[in-house]
């Protein structure tokens, strides 16, 4: 698995910020419609979270960088789970982030449990 970020459970005050690449560096969004992220358990391929809206950041200033604004049941499971993103483009056409793999995300327990 691509290697991604690890947070603590209950934690939704930072987004989840990643910049989606290709062969040929930062994939510049200026052309996509939607972007949605998925993330499944690992372990059962329950998923946990089902194609939530991602906000592309400024293009020319961040190329290829979005951001997901984690939901309280989004991070309320310790878990290893597996995230992907499928970019809709003007043309119609889609295309799954990463094609080749699948990026992690560790949710940690945390200590008070709240």
């Amino acid at each position: 698995m691509v290697p991604l970020k690890t947070r603590k459970r209950h934690d939704t005050s930072y987004p989840l910020i990643v910049q989606l690449t290709d062969n040929n560096g930062p994939r510049v969004l200026t052309d996509s419609t939607a972007i949605v992220m998925t993330m499944t358990f690992l372990k059962t391929g329950i998923v946990k979270i089902n194609r939530a809206a991602c906000t592309q950041l400024d293009q020319t200033l961040f190329p290829g960088q979005i951001k997901y604004a984690w939901q309280a049941a989004d991070v309320d499971t310790a878990a290893m789970f597996r995230v992907e993103w499928e970019i809709s483009f003007t043309d119609g056409t889609k295309a799954t982030w990463p094609s080749d793999d699948y990026c992690s995300q560790l949710i940690l327990e945390d200590l008070d449990a709240t």
